[in-house]
């Protein structure tokens, strides 16, 4: 036999538990899927008592202790890893989306600040293989969202999942650091837990959303944990996962406060990825022509950062206005909203990272969430354990900053009087940025980046 035949035939023989491995992955989150109407059902008895305690927690919020319980969780994790951490020399990162790979390129620049000789592998995205990393898989720039989307990707996503098997077989790896995603990353947490490989999980997943069962998986397939809202860290330890509570990503990058008075302008902020803006591009537009209406002399920008978004703004907009919609005093702007959101008047947005952002540009908001279809309803309704939807309220405990969660035609109403009310210098608009300065203290402490390395590489103190 040559000596190319008995390659291919080792290559053969090691891809057979390879397959063997996705057969059985595949099969499992089959089975996770198909319970989950029962997960949901059987969780109804319990919603107001996980509702109840959540809303406890977010009230009575006690920045005070971060230090000590950041220290205690650092404590934790080490001792679950106390015979590896020395031995660290390979770190296998995985990152599926944008938002994450900007994190992780943060985390690899910290990494190698205490660690030169450190390698890096990992998925993610052209981005971070600029930033020094052997990349196995670009997913970043394949990313989709929803369900649907997924499964029509399914044969690409196995095929990620079978070359991570393939890497953590062929290189020796020390160390997973998934980067939220939990869709995808929890996945990879149990081959690497089930190969000895540790776990340090990168931005914690919302499972204070909804579906609190979900934090059982993750405590056994994660070591530790990292937070960036600090809310997050007391949930995650009550749940026996040791987590560390972060500042903010977003501090790092707050813009000057405007004086007042500013210019009149509106900010919209839709979303960016084909979701989102199916679900609030042309509401938001159909508002922002009512608002017009009501003041004539303000303007509204409409900021898209990825091309792909930006092209789909302006060819959904360009379609309506070819059926005849007017959308008068609209400018669509391809660059980065903070500066704009930070000198405008207000701002609408959705619900997520980007109304967290808002508010920490002093820039009065309301928010949104458009629900689609009736078993979303049914799933906001029946499941949902958080008295609030936005983050910025979240790290408060309270609804500082007015939300909506569409459901009916009068929904929009209520936001269009909302956005009138901080439009004015009005009680509520001054209201605001009182609480945007104590959202802001609230947000502070260190870098996410920084207190992983820490975790990992710093000496006990």
């Amino acid at each position: 036999m040559s000596q190319q035949d008995s390659d291919k035939t080792e290559s053969s023989d090691k891809s057979i538990p390879q397959k063997g491995a996705l057969f059985r992955i595949l099969l499992r989150e089959c089975v996770r899927v198909l319970a989950l109407p029962w997960h949901l059902l059987l969780f109804l008895p319990r919603k107001a008592r996980y509702r109840k305690k959540t809303r406890h927690l977010l009230v009575h919020q006690d920045p005070a202790h971060r230090d000590l319980a950041n220290a205690e969780a650092r404590r934790l994790f080490r001792e679950k890893l106390s015979t590896r951490l020395d031995s660290i020399r390979h770190v296998y990162i995985a990152c599926g989306e944008a938002s994450g790979e900007e994190l992780a390129i943060q985390l690899v620049r910290e990494l190698r600040l205490d660690r030169p000789d450190l390698r890096i592998s990992g998925m993610g995205g052209e981005a971070l293989e600029r930033a020094g990393v052997e990349l196995t898989d670009n997913i970043v720039d394949h990313a989709v969202m929803g369900l649907s989307a997924v499964l029509h990707r399914l044969p690409f996503y196995l095929g990620v999942v079978g070359r991570f098997l393939q890497h953590l077989q062929a290189d020796r790896v020390d160390l997973l650091i998934p980067v939220d995603n939990p869709g995808l990353n929890l996945v990879l947490c149990e081959a690497a837990k089930k190969r000895g490989i540790p776990v340090l999980y990168y931005i914690c997943p919302q499972y204070w959303a909804w579906g609190p069962w979900r934090m059982a998986r993750f405590r056994k397939a994660v070591d530790g944990a990292i937070a960036i809202l600090p809310f997050e860290q007391e949930l995650f330890l009550l749940a026996r996962v040791p987590t560390g509570a972060a500042g903010h990503p977003l501090m790092d990058k707050l813009p000057p406060r405007a004086q007042e008075p500013r210019e009149n302008v509106l900010i919209l902020l839709p979303g960016s990825r084909r979701g989102e803006l199916d679900r609030h591009l042309l509401p938001m537009l159909n508002l922002w022509v009512r608002f017009h209406e009501r003041h004539p002399d303000a303007k509204a920008i409409l900021p898209q950062t990825r091309k792909r978004g930006l092209d789909l703004v302006r060819e959904r907009v360009a379609d309506w206005e070819r059926q005849g919609r007017t959308f008068p005093d609209l400018e669509i702007v391809d660059g980065d909203p903070i500066p704009l959101t930070a000198s405008a008047r207000a701002c609408l947005v959705k619900s997520g990272t980007s109304c967290l952002q808002t508010a920490l540009c002093h820039t009065p908001l309301v928010i949104v969430f458009q629900i689609q279809g009736l078993l979303e309803d049914l799933i906001a309704r029946t499941q949902v354990i958080v008295p609030w939807i936005a983050a910025p309220n979240l790290v408060l405990g309270r609804e500082a900053f007015p939300e909506h969660v569409a459901r009916d035609p009068g929904f929009w109403d209520e936001v269009l009087d909302e956005l009138d009310r901080i439009w004015e210098a009005t009680p509520e608009r001054q209201r605001q940025f009182q609480d945007q300065n104590e959202l802001q203290a609230r947000l502070e402490g260190p870098a996410p980046s920084r207190l992983a390395a820490n975790w990992l590489f710093s000496p006990e103190l």
